[in-house]
C-alpha cells in the first residue's frame, strides 16, 4: 500500500511546508466566523444533543443552522484537546482538514484514472491532481477566515465521492460500512444546511447521470441504497432543519440583517461571476473590506491581490485553466461513464458560479426567482467553489497526464515537476506565510477567560446583554485584533443578547430596537423597563470593542451613567476592560419561568422601539382579537425597513397620521394628553391689526387633533387650547419686525397686514422668552411661562364609548414653518456638483443630471461600479423632537437608493435603509433621539457593484416635526375594572435541558404562567399528576393539554387558564382532596419539535442493522 502510493510523498511534503510557513504558537486563530467549542467543551456538546431549540442564542429560537451535526466537530476537538493546548486546536483541526482534502483527492483521482494510465504516469497523474485541489485560489479562500462547515466540506468531499463511486461500483458490506462512515466523519459539514444540499445536488447529479447511462437494475438499487443511507445518517438534524424551513424561514427574510445584505452579497459574488474570474476560481473576497485595529479599512486580501496583479501570475493561472479545459475534452472523450458524470458536475458547479456570465447567467435568474434559493445561495461562491475546484483538479490530472503521455519521449518527471511549479508560482503567496488572513491570528487577553469562569459560578439560567450595542450588525471589532461575528457564547453557558442572533429571531431583534432607543435617549428609566421586559439578569460592558466609524458611537461613559442611575443595577465584577452588571429584576423568574394572577390584553406589534403596552401596564397578553387596551400608532418605526406608515399632509396641509383599530365591546374610554407625553408644544404666532393702529400678536397652541370614526360616524374629541396676546407693538413702529423665540430663531414680520406669522415649537418644561424689535427703537420682551403653556395644553377628560367596530383614528398637526426645525429640499441645478463617489475602493463612473418627469423635477443619480452619493447636513435640527420623512424616489435600474440618517451628536444612524424601489414616496419616522442632542444629516447613496449600471432618481425631501411621544401614547380602553397584577416564582422548576422545564408546587392564585423564551408554537404544556422519568420525557401521552398558548409581552410564550377562575386544573385538585395553597398537579414544558432530533439519533441507531441486510460478495 504505501509502496503503491509512494509519491503521496510529495503531497505530504507540500503540506508540511504550508504547515511550517503559516503556523503559529501561542496564539489563537479566531475572528470571522468561527466554532469555538474549546472555550467550554461540555457545555457545547450538551447543546448539540439538544439542539433544536437554541436557547442560549438571545431569547432562545428555533434553530436555523444544523448545530445537531457540531457534535462530530466537538468529538474532533475534544480529541485534539488530549495532545494539544487550546490556543492550536483550531489552527491544527484547519490543517488536518486540509491534509484530508488533498489526499482524498488523491485517491479519487486514483480510482477515476487507474483504467487509463499505468507505471510511472498512474503515481504522478493523481499527485498533479491533489496538488492543484491543494494550491488553487478556491482553496486559499476557503482557508483565509476559516469556517469550520467550509473547511470539513473542503476536506471530505473528495473522500465522500470516492466511497460513493466505489460502492455504487461495487456492493459490499465492507464498502457500505466505509461509506456510512465517512458521511459520519463529514456531518459538520451541513453545520451550514446549504453546504449539505449542495453535496445532495453531487450526489443527485452523479446517481442520476450514471443511472441515464447505466440503466441497470443493481445500480438503481445500490443508488437507492446510498440515498436512504444518506438520509438516515442526516435526520437527526434534516428533519428540524425541515420543521425550520416550512415555519420560520421567513425569519431570516424579514431580519434587518438580511434586508440590508443579501442582494449586495449576492451583486459582489456576481461581480466575480464573469469568464475571467470563474476561470481562476477568484471570489468576491478579492474585493472585501475589512479595518485594521486603528480603524483603517483595506482590502483583506490585499497580498494576494498584489500577486495577482503580476502579468506573469495571471497567465500562469489561466494557463492552469486551459489545462483543465483540455482534460475536460480529453476525459469527455474517452466515453466513461464515471468521468462523464464528473464532467456534468464541473458543468454544473462553474454554472453556478458564473453569475455574470451567459448562458449561465440565465439559470441564475430563474432559480433567484425563488426566495427560498436566493436567501440560502446568496454567497454562491462559498457554496459551489469547492466541489468546482475538485472538479478543476480531476480534469487538471487527466489533462496534464494527457500531456505527459503525448510527450513521452521527454522525461515526463520534468514536465510533472514544470506542472508542480506552474501551481507553486500561481499560489506563491501561500509559501509566504498568507494562508490565513493576518488579522485571525490573535492572542485573546486573559479577561475574557476570567469571564468565563466568573458565569460559571453564577445562575446558569439567567440572561445576559452585552454592550456596546452601537450596530444592528452582528459583527464586532476588538483592539486587541479580534474581528467577527462573535465568541463569547462558546465559553459563557448562559444565553447573550448579541447581534448575530438576529438573523434567526425577530424577538431579539426587536429587543436591540428598545433597548437601542433607550440607551441613545439618556433614559435610565426606559432602560430599565427594557431590562425588566425582557428579563436580563446581567449586562456585560466591554470596553475592548471599537467602531472604526466613530468611537462616540459605542456611547460608553453613557451608559455607565445610565446604569449608575438604576438602583437595581450594581456593578458586580470587573476583569480588566470588562464590566459586569448584576440586575436585579422587577419578575425574577426561576429557570426561565415566573406566574402571574392577571394580565391585560393589548394589541400587538411587528416592529418597534418603544413598548408603551408594557410602560404602562407591565406584563401583559398581546392579543389583536379581544384586546382590553389598544395602542393605534403602536408601531410608526422605521428603523427596520420601510414599512407601510399612514401618513400624508392633508388637504389643510397638515400632517395626518391614520390607523385602524380593532372591534371593542363594552365601555372603551379614550386616553390621551399631551402635556405628559410630549415636553414641547405647536405654537402658531397670529398678527392681528388692531382699529387703533397697534399690531398684535398673539401665541396660540396647536395640540393635535384627535378624530375617532366608528360604525361611520365621526367624533372630534376635545383638546386644550391656549390663545394668548404675547405683544402689542405700537402703530408708530417700522416693520418689518423681528419675532425672536427663544434666542433660536427670528420670524420675520413684513407688514401689519400678516396674519399667519409662522408655527414653531415652545417648551413644556421651561418657560419662553420672546422678544420683538424693529429697525428704530422698539424692543419688547416677553416671557411665556411652561406652567401657562403645559395648564393649557392639559386634557384630563376621557371620552368614552359603548362600542367601536370598523374604527379608525386619526390624528393631525400643523406642519412647522420654522426652518431650524424643519427641513424641506427640491432637486436644483446647484446640487449637481455636489454629489460624489463615496466608495474609496471602487473607483468606477458616476454622474449626476436634473431631469423632468412629469412637470416634476428629479436628480438623477446614476453609477457603475461606484456609490453616487449627496448628503444634506441640518446642524439645526434638535433632537427633543420626532420627524416624519417624506422622500419622492424613484429606482430606474440596478439596486434602489439606499438612504441612511446619521445622528452627528452621537455618530449613529437610528435609520438606515434601502428605500422601497416600488413606490415613489418613502415615508419614514424618526423618534426622539437624547434630549439634549443637536444636528442630523441625510445621505443618499445610489449604490453599483461590478458593471450592473444603477440608476436612481431623488425628488423633494420633507422632514417634519411630529409629536411622536404623544402619538404611541393614545390609548382606547375597556372600562371594566382590572386586579392590579403581580407576578412570581416562588416555585419548584427543574429545567434539565434546553427544551424541558418541570414545573412544581404551582400556587393558587396563578393564572398565567410565562416561559421567559421567545414565542414559538412548538412549546407546549401538559399537566400530569405524576412527574416520573417516562411521563416527563412523554408528557404528551401523560399529560393533559394546557391549549390556552398565548404571546407574552410581545415576545415570550405564556399559558393561560391555570386559576379556578379560568380553567379547572384547580377545581380538579381541589375534588381530589388537594390543598388550598398549591397545586399538586405539575406542569410539564417540552418543546415538540425537539423529539425530531430524537427520532434521528433513534434511526442513526438503527442504521447499523442494516448493514445485515447488505450480502458479502466477491465481485
Amino acid at each position: 500500500m504505501l509502496r503503491k502510493n509512494s509519491s503521496l510523498l510529495i503531497v505530504l511534503g507540500t503540506i508540511i511546508t504550508i504547515i511550517t510557513t503559516n503556523g503559529f504558537l501561542n496564539k489563537f486563530l479566531m475572528g470571522w466566523d468561527n466554532l469555538l467549542p474549546e472555550f467550554n467543551l461540555f457545555t457545547n456538546i450538551s447543546r448539540s444533543f439538544f439542539s433544536v431549540w437554541q436557547e442560549h442564542q438571545g431569547l432562545g429560537l428555533l434553530a436555523g443552522n444544523a448545530h445537531a451535526t457540531e457534535l462530530i466537530y466537538q468529538l474532533y476537538v475534544f480529541f485534539l484537546s488530549l495532545i494539544l493546548p487550546t490556543t492550536l486546536i483550531r489552527q491544527a483541526f484547519s490543517f488536518l482538514m486540509l491534509f484530508t482534502g488533498a489526499t482524498g483527492t488523491y485517491f479519487l483521482t486514483k480510482f477515476l484514472l487507474v483504467d487509463k494510465n499505468t507505471g510511472s504516469l498512474n503515481r504522478i497523474v493523481p499527485v498533479l491532481g491533489s496538488l492543484f485541489y491543494l494550491l488553487n485560489l478556491s482553496t486559499v479562500q476557503t482557508f483565509y477566515v476559516p469556517f469550520e462547515p467550509f473547511t470539513i466540506h473542503f476536506g471530505f468531499l473528495p473522500w465522500l465521492i470516492l466511497v460513493l463511486f466505489k460502492f455504487l461500483k461495487k456492493q459490499t458490506r465492507r464498502n457500505f460500512i466505509i461509506f456510512i462512515l465517512v458521511n459520519l466523519l463529514a456531518l459538520p459539514q451541513a453545520q451550514v444546511p446549504t453546504i449539505f444540499f449542495v453535496y445532495g445536488l453531487i450526489v443527485g447529479a452523479l446517481i442520476l447521470y450514471l443511472n441515464i447511462t447505466s440503466r441497470t437494475k443493481t445500480l438503481f438499487l445500490t443508488s437507492i441504497k446510498a440515498v436512504i443511507a444518506i438520509l438516515i445518517i442526516n435526520a437527526f438534524w434534516l428533519m428540524p432543519f425541515f420543521y425550520f424551513t416550512f415555519t420560520n424561514s421567513q425569519v431570516a427574510f424579514q431580519a434587518k440583517i438580511n434586508q440590508m445584505s443579501t442582494d449586495t452579497v449576492f451583486l459582489q459574488n456576481k461581480e466575480f461571476g464573469n469568464i475571467q474570474n470563474v476561470t481562476l476560481l477568484k471570489g468576491f473576497w478579492f474585493n472585501n473590506v475589512d479595518p485594521d485595529i486603528f480603524g483603517r479599512y483595506n482590502y483583506m486580501m490585499a497580498p494576494w491581490r498584489d500577486h495577482l496583479a503580476n502579468l506573469p501570475i495571471l497567465i500562469t493561472g489561466y494557463v492552469l485553466f486551459a489545462i483543465v479545459l483540455f482534460g475536460f475534452i480529453m476525459g469527455i472523450k474517452r466515453r466513461i461513464p464515471i468521468l462523464t458524470a464528473f464532467a456534468f458536475l464541473l458543468l454544473f458547479s462553474f454554472a453556478m458560479l458564473a453569475t455574470n456570465f451567459t448562458p449561465f447567467s440565465w439559470i441564475n435568474y430563474v432559480l433567484r426567482s425563488i426566495p427560498t434559493f436566493n436567501q440560502a445561495f446568496r454567497f454562491p461562491f462559498t457554496k459551489f467553489s469547492i466541489v468546482a475546484s475538485l472538479a478543476f483538479a480531476v480534469f487538471f490530472a487527466i489533462g496534464a497526464g494527457d500531456i505527459i503521455f503525448r510527450l513521452k519521449k521527454l522525461n515526463s518527471y520534468f514536465i510533472s515537476l514544470l506542472f508542480i511549479l506552474l501551481l507553486v508560482a500561481f499560489t506563491f503567496p501561500i509559501f509566504k506565510g498568507n494562508f490565513f488572513y493576518y488579522k485571525n491570528k490573535v492572542s485573546l487577553p486573559n479577561e475574557y477567560l476570567q469571564v468565563f469562569d466568573y458565569f460559571k459560578n453564577q445562575d446558569q439560567n439567567s440572561r445576559i446583554a452585552n454592550f456596546p450595542q452601537q450596530t444592528y450588525w452582528g459583527w464586532n471589532f476588538y483592539q486587541w485584533g479580534y474581528g467577527g461575528s462573535g465568541f463569547l457564547w462558546y465559553g459563557i453557558k448562559q444565553p447573550i443578547l448579541d447581534r448575530a442572533f438576529d438573523v434567526w429571531s425577530g424577538e431579539s431583534e426587536n429587543y436591540y430596537w428598545e433597548i437601542s432607543n433607550a440607551l441613545y435617549a439618556k433614559n435610565p428609566q426606559l432602560f430599565k423597563q427594557v431590562l425588566n421586559k425582557y428579563q436580563i439578569n446581567f449586562v456585560l460592558v466591554d470596553k475592548n470593542i471599537i467602531n472604526p466609524p466613530s468611537s462616540k458611537a459605542l456611547f460608553i461613559p453613557e451608559l455607565e451613567e445610565i446604569l449608575s442611575k438604576i438602583p437595581e443595577a450594581k456593578k458586580d465584577a470587573s476583569f480588566g476592560k470588562i464590566n459586569v452588571y448584576k440586575i436585579n429584576l422587577r419578575d425574577n423568574p426561576n429557570s426561565f419561568i415566573f406566574a402571574a394572577n392577571s394580565l391585560k390584553k393589548i394589541n400587538s406589534y411587528n416592529w418597534g422601539n418603544l413598548d408603551m403596552g408594557y410602560l404602562n401596564s407591565g406584563n401583559y397578553i398581546s392579543d389583536n382579537t379581544n384586546p382590553d387596551i389598544v395602542y393605534p400608532f403602536r408601531s410608526i418605526f422605521s428603523g427596520k425597513n420601510p414599512q407601510k406608515i399612514n401618513a400624508t399632509i392633508n388637504k389643510n396641509n397638515e400632517v395626518e397620521f391614520s390607523a385602524k383599530i380593532p372591534n371593542l365591546v363594552s365601555n372603551t374610554s379614550t386616553n390621551y394628553d399631551l402635556s405628559t407625553s410630549e415636553d414641547l408644544v405647536f405654537v402658531e404666532f397670529i398678527g392681528v391689526k388692531e382699529k387703533n393702529g397697534n399690531f398684535s400678536i398673539k401665541a396660540l397652541t396647536k395640540p393635535p387633533q384627535i378624530n375617532l370614526t366608528m360604525n361611520g360616524k365621526e367624533n372630534n374629541l376635545p383638546q386644550s387650547i391656549l390663545e394668548k396676546t404675547v405683544f402689542t407693538v405700537p402703530a408708530e413702529s417700522q416693520f418689518p419686525l423681528s419675532l425672536n423665540v427663544g434666542g433660536f430663531f427670528t420670524f420675520t414680520i413684513k407688514s401689519n397686514s400678516v396674519e399667519k406669522i409662522g408655527t414653531t415649537s415652545l417648551s413644556l418644561k421651561q418657560d419662553n422668552l420672546l422678544a420683538i424689535t424693529d429697525n428704530k427703537k422698539l424692543n419688547l420682551s416677553f416671557t411665556l411661562l411652561a406652567n401657562e403653556l403645559k395648564s393649557g395644553t392639559e386634557n384630563k377628560n376621557k371620552e368614552s364609548f359603548s362600542n367601536i367596530t370598523n374604527g379608525e383614528i386619526k390624528v393631525s398637526f400643523p406642519q412647522i414653518t420654522n426652518p431650524n426645525e424643519s427641513f424641506s429640499y427640491t432637486p436644483s441645478l446647484g446640487l449637481i456638483n455636489k454629489t460624489k463617489n463615496c466608495d474609496y475602493f471602487r473607483k468606477g463612473k458616476i454622474s449626476t443630471t436634473l431631469v423632468t418627469d412629469k412637470n416634476k423635477q428629479w436628480l438623477r443619480l446614476s453609477a457603475e461600479n461606484g456609490a453616487n452619493c449627496i448628503s444634506y447636513y441640518l446642524p439645526n435640527l434638535n433632537h427633543i423632537h420626532g420627524y416624519l420623512l417624506l422622500i419622492e424616489n424613484k429606482n430606474i435600474s440596478g439596486r434602489s437608493l439606499h438612504f441612511w440618517l446619521l445622528n452627528e451628536d452621537q455618530k449613529i444612524a437610528p435609520i438606515d435603509v434601502f428605500l422601497e424601489a416600488k413606490n415613489n414616496l418613502s415615508v419614514l419616522v424618526l423618534p426622539p433621539q437624547s434630549p439634549d442632542g443637536l444636528s442630523y444629516s441625510l445621505h443618499f447613496e445610489s449604490i453599483s457593484i461590478g458593471n450592473q449600471k444603477t440608476i436612481n432618481d431623488l425628488g423633494k425631501i420633507k422632514m417634519i416635526p411630529i409629536p411622536y411621544d404623544f402619538l404611541t401614547s393614545i390609548y382606547l380602553e375597556n372600562e371594566n375594572k382590572f386586579v392590579k397584577s403581580e407576578s412570581f416564582s416562588n416555585f419548584k422548576v427543574l429545567h434539565p435541558n434546553e427544551s424541558l422545564y418541570i414545573v412544581k408546587e404551582i400556587p393558587e392564585k396563578t393564572k398565567t404562567l410565562v416561559l421567559s423564551q421567545s414565542y414559538n408554537p412548538g412549546w407546549k404544556a401538559y399537566q400530569i399528576s405524576k412527574a416520573g422519568p417516562l411521563e416527563s420525557a412523554l408528557p404528551f401521552f401523560f399529560g393533559t393539554e394546557l391549549k390556552n398558548h398565548v404571546l407574552v409581552n410581545n415576545w415570550e410564550n405564556g399559558w393561560v387558564g391555570l386559576s379556578d377562575s379560568e380553567g379547572d386544573l384547580l377545581r380538579a385538585e381541589r375534588d381530589n382532596g388537594g390543598t388550598n395553597n398549591t397545586k399538586q398537579q405539575t406542569i410539564i414544558i417540552v418543546y415538540l419539535p425537539q423529539y425530531l432530533q430524537y427520532f434521528g439519533f433513534i434511526l442513526l441507531l438503527i442504521l447499523p442493522f442494516t448493514m445485515l441486510l447488505i450480502r458479502p460478495k466477491n465481485e
